[in-house]
């Protein structure tokens, strides 16, 4: 009963879901997904991460709907240009969703240039691009049609009026942003930026004409901050607006966390937790830690929209890790406060 509420609540919002990119909770910890300009922005001169998402196993098991994506990226020519610098990066990711194994395979390319606007480097303006291919595959044996319904069950290989001609095709996409990253204080810094992706608009369907199923721009707009209190408390807000077709998306909601380094001069361990808010969809909250360059967090979705009838507010499990290391050059070597 619960998948038959779940199919009939997605079928009625099927109009503002339609062509939505796949999208973390924890969108802090996943910056090339977030705005190609941030590739590079680090702490470091490279860094790795990891981000998994699985939502509603409560009321579609044993059907999959997860997300694991992989990045890495790298700041090049740090330190040799007055500040400037270059960031190279890779991202990886899967999406896949429900009985059919809905699946999209994204691997992509980024750069961006990081401009000094000082000559401390402690603020810069950026801007990136990012390029990649994209596939889409459904598995139809896995799927059950009208047609194919005997009376006392369903007999596969039967549908006649199946309409589906492909089952897999591929594309390539692009995405451009821009940011601005400072650095107000040995404790504190905030940074904000734009996002443009789908930008080559591609066209994708498994019928046999993808004339009218162009997938529509999306546009980010994100803010976010850190903010310490004499190194050992610090309160790390964060704000994200998206814009796809019909479909938007509001995050809004700030962490807590607190340095135990027994040192008030040094970021050692830190612990935090808070809530964010995606307006009429769901309260996450989110704790973590950071520590010697790795940042790890766990969130949870607990669901406020009407899909909650069915779900009875459960929503999606979220986990992310982020390791940042390597020396800044001498020329441009700052004392970093932690940062999502």
């Amino acid at each position: 009963m619960k998948k038959i509420i779940l199919l009939v609540v997605m079928c009625m919002s099927l109009q503002s879901l339609f062509a939505q990119d796949p999208h973390f909770s924890q969108f802090y910890y996943s910056p090339l997904t977030l705005n190609p300009a941030l590739t590079g922005s680090m702490n470091g001169t490279w860094r790795v991460g990891v981000n998994y998402r699985n939502q509603w196993g409560s009321i579609s098991a044993p059907a999959v709907y997860a997300t694991p994506s992989a990045f890495a990226d790298f700041k090049i020519l740090s330190g040799r240009f007055s500040g400037n610098y270059l960031g190279l990066g890779v991202l990886f990711l899967t999406d896949k969703a429900g009985d059919g194994q809905l699946t999209t395979s994204s691997a992509m390319i980024s750069m961006a240039y990081h401009q000094s606007l000082d000559n401390t480097g402690n603020y810069h303006l950026s801007a990136g691009g990012m390029w990649g291919w994209t596939q889409k595959g459904i598995d139809l044996t896995r799927l059950d049609f009208f047609d194919e319904f005997t009376g006392t069950g369903f007999k596969p290989g039967f549908a006649s009026l199946d309409p589906i001609q492909n089952t897999r095709f591929a594309y390539t996409d692009l995405m451009g942003g821009i940011a601005f990253d400072a650095m107000v204080s040995g404790y504190s810094r905030f940074a904000l930026g734009a996002a443009f992706s789908r930008i080559s608009r591609p066209k994708e369907s498994f019928y046999a004409s993808t004339s009218d199923n162009e997938i529509g721009t999306r546009y980010t707009v994100h803010a976010g901050g850190t903010f310490g209190v004499n190194n050992k408390v610090y309160i790390l807000p964060y704000v994200l607006y998206q814009l796809q077709t019909s479909a938007q998306e509001l995050v809004v909601g700030t962490a807590l966390g607190y340095n135990f380094s027994p040192s008030r001069y040094k970021v050692g361990t830190i612990v935090y937790g808070g809530v964010f808010n995606r307006m009429n969809d769901a309260f996450i909250p989110t704790v973590g830690v950071m520590m010697n360059g790795v940042q790890f967090g766990v969130s949870y979705d607990i669901n406020t929209s009407s899909l909650s009838n069915a779900t009875g507010g459960q929503g999606g499990f979220e986990v992310a890790v982020v390791y940042s290391a390597g020396k800044p050059a001498k020329k441009n070597k700052r004392t970093f406060c932690p940062r999502f």
